[in-house]
């Protein structure tokens, strides 16, 4: 079994621009392809597009301080992602006395009746 990544940066080394990985092939040998790769990036340098060996393309956008606000792909699934403060004021939720702030994030996956929530304080 190969573990193995090679990592392909921009032309200034700041940015993950694609990923290569090892596929076995049906005769047993081993082949490199790539894996992942970021179609689109934001004023900030995230990355906002990427597409992927098997068809999957995700875009993402993110908040005013580089964290993960929203994401979709081209087969279905979406994420929220919203940080909330803590207190009873409005748009805050409550928490522990030792906790800041509380993480909430939201995963649907459209055509499903159900919708999952992880929260960590």
């Amino acid at each position: 079994m190969l573990r193995c990544a090679r990592t392909s940066y921009d032309s200034v080394g700041r940015y993950v621009t694609a990923s290569r990985l090892p596929f076995s092939t049906a005769a047993g040998a081993w082949n490199e392809q790539q894996a992942t790769q970021v179609t689109t990036r934001d004023e900030f340098g995230n990355a906002t597009g990427q597409s992927a060996i098997n068809g999957t393309t995700q875009t993402a956008r993110f908040g005013v301080l580089g964290r993960p606000y929203f994401t979709k792909d081209n087969i279905g699934h979406a994420s929220t992602t919203t940080f909330r403060l803590c207190g009873t004021g409005t748009n805050q939720v409550s928490c522990g006395t030792d906790t800041r702030l509380k993480f909430r994030a939201q995963t649907i996956t459209a055509g499903s009746n159900v919708a999952r929530m992880k929260r960590s304080e």
